[in-house]
């Protein structure tokens, strides 16, 4: 398949649909208000590149290289975002992530305030260094996340499932857990909990 990005850098207003590029290189190109519908972008770089009011819907970005990719108001839905180190982005990214697959993710001293990961499979993701004030959570599923050094001041857990917060290694302050979240910090300090 042809790329549509060849020979061009800025991208305004276009909607990418059904593209099958393994691996395509976005190195420095900008897109502002483009939607991405149904693309296959696996291992693609998006080196020095910019996103601006972007959608992603049913998209695969599988171990997508994002390093110094400016992102504000970028929308994933839907997307296969497995093993992206999205901890090279700009600073201040504007993302929201809702019913993707984010295994293996890692988000490394980001400020994610405001941050929405919604129904999200986000097994074994990676959450070091970064706050995430008035984040939000619900419905994903955080299996073996790794939360660590973390700002987590009014972060929203109670839907997610399978949470694990270290209170010695995070800042918390009105974190919002449920109760199976509670009992297993509880029996993490060695209480028993009937």
């Amino acid at each position: 398949m042809t790329s549509p990005f060849a020979g061009l850098d800025d991208f305004t207003g276009q909607t990418f649909t059904g593209l099958s590029l393994n691996g395509e290189v976005l190195d420095g190109k900008q897109f502002f208000r483009c939607a991405f519908v149904n693309c296959a972008l696996p291992e693609s770089t998006w080196k020095r590149a910019l996103l601006e009011d972007c959608s992603f819907t049913q998209c695969d970005l599988t171990r997508a290289v994002v390093t110094q990719l400016g992102v504000r108001g970028v929308r994933f839905e839907g997307c296969k975002v497995m093993g992206v180190d999205f901890s090279g982005v700009s600073t201040n990214p504007e993302l929201s992530f809702d019913e993707c697959l984010l295994r293996y993710a890692s988000f490394t001293r980001l400020s994610l305030r405001r941050t929405k990961f919604t129904h999200c499979q986000a097994r074994e993701v990676n959450l070091f260094d970064c706050d995430l004030t008035d984040a939000e959570f619900t419905g994903s599923d955080l299996t073996a996340a790794n939360i660590r050094g973390c700002t987590l001041t009014r972060t929203e857990f109670r839907s997610a499932t399978n949470v694990f917060i270290d209170a010695a290694l995070n800042k918390v302050k009105e974190t919002r857990v449920n109760v199976d979240a509670a009992v297993r910090l509880a029996e993490h300090l060695g209480f028993e909990v009937d």
